[in-house]
């Protein structure tokens, strides 16, 4: 493997590269043309429900800070109550405009931020795993370099948020196997739990990771070199149900409040065709069919081409 630092001392290594990790992100940052977005209000792509999140965070803002009422400015929703994905972060929002007033480049920023971190975490997780600066570089980089990541990466949706917490777990849930010190796993359960109120399919490693306890627990598994990974068996049953419990309770809250409030727009609902294995012969077929229309937008085909390859 290629070790671009190899020639400098342990600490300066990590030092050094994070700097130039930084630097790549900063080159990105204006060639994504960020600086002229940054301020601009919801708009192109998915623009009406980027308007619902800013308007989540504006709602709290004039119309008091309750936090289980949230509201849109929707005609849709007779006075705007409707509830999604947790409004934590359009809560934390507000809160900033009470502080510096209402700028919509206070939204992107916080978002910008998540993505950050999120990329540091995937950056500092493949460098333990591969013990190359290279990788720990390329990686995450790949990742910013998806259209969909570039675009919502300073944007008003909480998806980029979500998956970047998803990093910050996997970088915890690491530094615990490595440290066996119970703060990383606590950290790690709050990130996948706050990645899951944001959005549910960041649960998906959640439940992976809890699969992993169990199957280890029952000693149906073992990791290399026979070293236990959940080492504070009451702990990880604490830590791993408060966080499915929180989770569980926001997503039956919201279908609650949306019953209530006869909301149907943001889904806390089956929608037509749905699940997948309920849909007819044909439309299966043309779901994954129109899957591969997608494929520029997710990453560019040349991307596409080599994660085929390897």
């Amino acid at each position: 493997m290629i070790k671009f630092f190899s020639y400098l001392p342990n600490k300066v290594n990590k030092t050094s590269s994070l700097i130039l990790f930084l630097l790549w992100f900063a080159g990105l940052y204006f060639f994504f043309e960020y600086n002229h977005i940054i301020g601009m209000k919801p708009q192109s792509y998915h623009e009406w429900r980027a308007s619902d999140c800013a308007s989540f965070a504006l709602e709290y803002y004039h119309h008091g800070m309750d936090f289980f009422h949230p509201r849109v400015h929707n005609v849709l929703t007779g006075e705007g109550n409707c509830a999604g994905e947790c409004p934590i972060l359009y809560y934390f929002i507000a809160i900033l405009y009470k502080i510096f007033g209402v700028h919509d480049l206070i939204f992107r920023m916080v978002n910008l931020l998540f993505l950050l971190f999120g990329l540091i975490s995937l950056y500092q997780l493949v460098r333990r795993i591969t013990d190359d600066y290279f990788f720990a570089h390329v990686i995450p980089l790949l990742f910013f370099s998806s259209p969909l990541i570039a675009f919502f990466g300073n944007n008003f949706i909480a998806d980029v948020p979500a998956i970047s917490c998803v990093f910050m777990a996997l970088n915890f849930i690491f530094k615990y196997r490595e440290t066996q010190k119970l703060k990383f796993f606590y950290l790690c359960m709050f990130f996948f739990c706050l990645g899951a109120l944001l959005k549910l399919n960041s649960a998906i490693s959640f439940v992976s990771l809890m699969a992993l306890f169990f199957f280890e627990l029952n000693s149906w598994i073992t990791l290399n070199n026979s070293k236990k990974l959940f080492v504070h068996i009451r702990s990880n049953i604490f830590g791993f149900a408060i966080a499915a419990i929180i989770i569980a309770a926001w997503y039956r809250y919201a279908i609650y409040y949306n019953s209530k409030y006869d909301v149907l727009f943001l889904g806390t609902q089956s929608w037509p065709g749905w699940p997948l294995w309920e849909v007819s012969e044909e439309n299966l077929v043309g779901s994954f069919a129109k899957e591969f229309t997608f494929l520029p937008q997710l990453f560019h085909l040349s991307i596409c081409a080599l994660v085929v390859f390897l």
